[in-house]
């Protein structure tokens, strides 16, 4: 097993961790190992979202969907744990959730990739009035995020707080 993580590393340096167990122990064993940190609340967002990816790009899809739902549940809300779970509700041929659940988380977090995402979905369904408008609001978001990054962070950590409430009042992230 890897070391719990310690206070003040940073993302990075728990993915460096988690990718050599990675080597050692493989893909399920390491999910399961995450998730159970995620529960303990010891792993950060990007180690969430490089593990998943990871998980699907080696077809291991029921390990990457508990990791990705234990997320949901546990972790601190973040917008990149909801582009992944978007990703592979739509790997996993559940295209009507997948667009629910990104439509929704779309409009509360209004970042650029989550539209962009969401552009994609209407164009595999060629509904080109859509397209536009989700490139709009790409464009939109795009000139918010450049013009000013930190305001951009700034809205993303007001966004968790609120999330979290949220989150730890229902029991459930999914539903927010």
């Amino acid at each position: 097993m890897p070391k719990q993580n310690r206070p003040g590393e940073t993302g990075g340096q728990q993915w460096t961790r988690v990718k050599r167990y990675l080597k050692k122990s493989g893909d399920i064993e390491t999910a399961n190992f995450t998730i159970g940190n995620i529960r303990k609340g010891l792993v950060s967002t990007y180690v969430i979202r490089k593990l998943a990816q990871r998980l699907m790009k080696h077809d291991e899809f029921e390990s990457a969907g508990k990791l990705l739902r234990t997320a949901q549940k546990f972790a601190q809300p973040h917008p990149f744990v909801d582009f992944e779970y978007a990703r592979w509700l739509w790997a996993m041929s559940q295209q009507k959730r997948s667009f629910a659940f990104l439509s929704k988380k779309t409009t509360f977090w209004d970042q650029s990739y989550l539209w962009n995402l969401l552009s994609v979905i209407y164009d595999v369904w060629d509904d080109k009035p859509m397209i536009a408008s989700c490139q709009k609001a790409v464009n939109r978001c795009l000139d918010k995020e450049l013009a000013d990054p930190k305001a951009a962070n700034a809205r993303v950590h007001r966004l968790q707080k609120v999330a979290r409430a949220k989150q730890l009042k229902t029991g459930n992230w999914a539903t927010v």
